[in-house]
């Protein structure tokens, strides 16, 4: 975090007038009352449009992620859309071996979960130029070509 320090900031004195807790959080995230029909994003859904999916980000990591599930008005994409909601990790972030749902499948151990991304590894060390782009590529893209190692 220190790294990025210059990039965010901590507000230690907000404060409201809401004793409600979800009116509040909705307050804080939105900028706006709850109330009528028009439901507004929430601050991660506003960042994903203006930042993440419009923007061609090639990301495997999604813009937008809530642990465990969405909380009501908590996670809300508003008049954004579907497309902005969150990825919801679900599983349950206190357990002894947190694990994202859909994404490691039950029964399967560490070890061979981490199996591909080691046979590319070696793969690669058998091969160094292997994973790079070729040389047409990087002629195509403009840069110099690089004698490969």
């Amino acid at each position: 975090m220190a790294k990025v320090a210059d990039k965010y900031a901590i507000i230690r004195s907000m404060t409201h007038r809401q004793n409600g807790h979800e009116t509040a959080s909705y307050m804080v995230q939105t900028g706006r009352m709850p109330g009528g029909r028009l439901v507004f994003p929430m601050v991660g859904a506003a960042v994903t449009a203006m930042k993440g999916l419009d923007k061609g980000s090639k990301s495997l990591i999604p813009p937008y992620i809530v642990l465990t599930q969405p909380q009501g008005r908590f996670s809300e994409s508003g008049f954004l859309g579907i497309r902005y909601k969150p990825f919801a990790t679900g599983g349950d972030p206190n357990a002894f071996k947190f694990a994202v749902e859909g994404i490691v499948a039950e029964g399967i151990s560490d070890e061979q979960q981490q199996e591909p991304a080691r046979a590319v590894e070696e793969a690669q060390h058998a091969r160094p130029g292997l994973g790079r782009r070729s040389a047409v590529g990087r002629r195509r893209a403009g840069q110099a070509e690089r004698p490969m190692t």
